[in-house]
């Protein structure tokens, strides 16, 4: 017969270690982790010297809970840890993931507090990383830590990820996937709000080159003019072109697709950077430094990040922007002799969609236990992308559950709600003494 999660004993136990809960966030915000490190960062072998102390810290957490440690650095000069705790019984196991890199903390003078600081105000917690995730890394590590006060048999495994490249291409969990690492059930810990996230968007990252002619900008006039005859062919303002059509296409597809409980319009197509110039330029980066506008720029290009829904096909979506982009271009005639280079995946940007039934145990146990400690659980699509698309891309059932409201990750004055941080950690603990049970 299966034994009745103990919640009093776990409200009574998070709330007596609160404040070694609280120091836990703080000693993980006071780790700078900026990825990408800041030029002048120190780095032990090429691995960021912060990066290596905080693997470090939690490695001592982990192993005196009794979990075995394989740290590892990657060929791209980043380290994941992966602790492992054997329990007993009929094999389940259940996978805890976070990343301890957070994006680059921007000018100091823009933050309230000290954003190393972990400083507490007002019942929140602030900090660099604080929701985005270090928040939810020590929600988990303490749930972990008093769900095995509890029960230190546990009819199965737990394992525990910490990855320290996410924000940028996400290598770091698919290092644990290559490695072998895998479970019966996943949660990620990013920032919902403490709601159960059951499905993503994909992502992918493109760039469109348009090329140009060079020649002196008074002759802009022969351009210009009714049936003039210039000879310079503005890139800039070709890209411009390509611009305002590919918004068309957004809107297109933003009325013609849905799937709930994500938002409509998620599948959106977002121009983040552009560059253009004279003097030629290749992969996004001019050849030269202009330094004068008196000359018609021969090279520009843009930078997009493409949403896309999991009831879609990435190929598709790839031929049908080509298909549409082709058919924009013959209505130019440079164009459509001098079409741009579209590059796919640059830097390796893509995140495959991601979801799970909402029938599915692992989103039963999460919701069930959210709600036996008195707030309402509820289910809803992700508007971000997360670690968890590369655990459902394997077909492991995989969910993101973590404290901290998403709007303010990545931005100056970042803070997280003890209340919902110690939330998180009861859900936590809950959790695994239910999964095991």
């Amino acid at each position: 017969m299966a034994k009745k999660v103990p919640h009093s004993e776990i409200s009574y136990l998070v709330e007596a270690h609160k404040q070694k809960i609280i120091e836990l966030t703080k000693k993980l915000i006071r780790f700078k982790t900026e990825n990408p490190a800041p030029a002048n960062a120190q780095k032990i072998g090429g691995v960021l010297k912060e990066e290596i102390e905080c693997l470090n810290f939690i490695k001592h957490t982990l192993k005196s809970s009794g979990f075995k440690i394989d740290q590892w650095k990657q060929e791209t000069n980043f380290q994941n840890l992966v602790a492992s705790f054997q329990g007993s019984g009929n094999g389940r196991s259940l996978l805890f993931n976070g990343h301890i890199d957070t994006v680059p903390m921007g000018e100091h003078e823009g933050w309230k507090f000290d954003p190393w600081r972990g400083h507490i105000s007002e019942g929140r917690i602030h900090g660099l990383g604080s929701v985005d995730m270090k928040g939810g890394i020590a929600a988990f590590l303490s749930g972990i830590q008093t769900a095995l006060q509890l029960n230190s048999n546990l009819n199965g495994n737990i394992i525990v990820e910490i990855v320290s490249d996410e924000e940028m291409a996400g290598k770091g969990t698919r290092e644990c996937l290559k490695r072998g690492y895998s479970a019966e059930a996943a949660i990620f810990s990013e920032p919902t709000n403490l709601n159960i996230i059951i499905c993503e968007p994909g992502l992918i990252h493109l760039r469109i080159e348009v090329y140009g002619r060079r020649a002196h900008s008074s002759t802009r006039y022969k351009s210009i003019q009714a049936g003039g005859q210039g000879y310079g062919i503005n890139a800039i303002e070709k890209t411009v072109k390509i611009i305002q059509a590919i918004r068309e296409l957004e809107k297109q597809w933003a009325n013609m697709k849905t799937y709930p409980p994500l938002p409509l319009g998620l599948n959106y197509i977002h121009p983040g950077i552009i560059v253009g110039g004279p003097g030629g330029g290749k992969d996004g980066k001019l050849s030269t430094t202009p330094e004068n506008p008196g000359t018609f720029p021969d090279y520009c290009s843009i930078e997009y990040e493409l949403k896309f829904y999991p009831n879609e096909n990435i190929e598709k979506i790839k031929k049908d922007f080509m298909r549409y982009l082709h058919s924009f271009c013959q209505l130019d005639p440079w164009l459509k002799t001098h079409p741009p280079k579209v590059t796919w995946r640059i830097r390796d940007i893509y995140f495959p969609p991601a979801h799970i039934r909402p029938t599915h145990p692992l989103v039963h146990t999460v919701s069930h236990i959210h709600q036996s400690f008195g707030r309402e659980a509820k289910t809803s699509g992700f508007e971000a992308v997360s670690d968890m698309c590369w655990y459902s891309s394997q077909n492991i059932p995989s969910i993101v559950y973590g404290p901290g409201e998403i709007h303010l990750a990545h931005s100056n004055n970042e803070s997280l709600s003890i209340d919902d941080l110690l939330y998180a950690t009861k859900v936590y603990a809950g959790t695994i003494l239910q999964w095991f049970n």
